[in-house]
Order: structure tokens, then C-alpha cells, then sequence
């Protein structure tokens, strides 16, 4: 795996992540310990929110792979970064897109 590259003038505010009602959705206590419990299973049928659920499936499968590991793994964005191969900004502006997309399923 090749290591990321961080553009010095790049800058990402923390607070600029998933909207909240997605947010609220995915971290919910009952889909977290479903998928901790059950890792091998279609993960997003347990978040038991039909809109939702088909805003996920209709996201290309990085997007797929960076929901699932940021809100199921509770992995940080660089981690996930480095997991794909992406660069930081990039993994941001797949970040940003899912905010768009999903917040019509919401």
C-alpha cells in the first residue's frame, strides 16, 4: 500500500462530516452492536431504515466501503485513507458527495 500524501494547503474541518440525521442514523447503538455482532452479514440492512438503506446501495462501493468502515469500524478518515489507497482529499470529497446523496434519502 502506498502511504498517502497530505497537501500542506489542504485543510479539513472536523465538524464537516455526514449531516446529522445521517449521522444519527448510522451510530445508532442497535446498528453499531448488530454489526459487531454479526460482521459477515449485508451490513446495511441493519440499520432498519428502508430510505436509508437504499441511499447506501445506490453509492458507488468506495462510498459503500468508507460508510462502513468510518461509522461500523470506527475507523479515522486517514486510516480509511490509507485502507483504499485514496488520497485525503479525495476520501473528503467522497465524504462530501454521500452528505448530498444520502440527505435525499433522509
Amino acid at each position: 500500500m502506498t502511504p498517502i500524501i497530505i497537501n500542506p494547503d489542504f485543510t479539513f474541518n472536523l465538524n464537516d462530516d455526514l449531516s446529522p440525521m445521517i449521522d444519527s442514523i448510522l451510530t445508532a447503538p442497535g446498528v453499531v452492536k448488530a454489526y459487531a455482532e454479526n460482521r459477515d452479514t449485508d451490513w446495511v440492512i441493519l440499520i432498519g431504515n428502508k430510505e436509508m438503506e437504499e441511499g447506501i446501495r445506490q453509492l458507488p462501493p468506495v462510498e459503500q466501503q468508507i460508510i462502513k468502515q468510518y461509522f461500523l469500524d470506527g475507523k479515522s478518515l486517514l486510516d480509511i485513507a490509507n485502507d483504499l489507497d485514496l488520497p485525503v482529499e479525495l476520501l473528503v470529497g467522497h465524504m462530501k458527495s454521500m452528505k448530498v446523496r444520502l440527505s435525499l434519502y433522509v
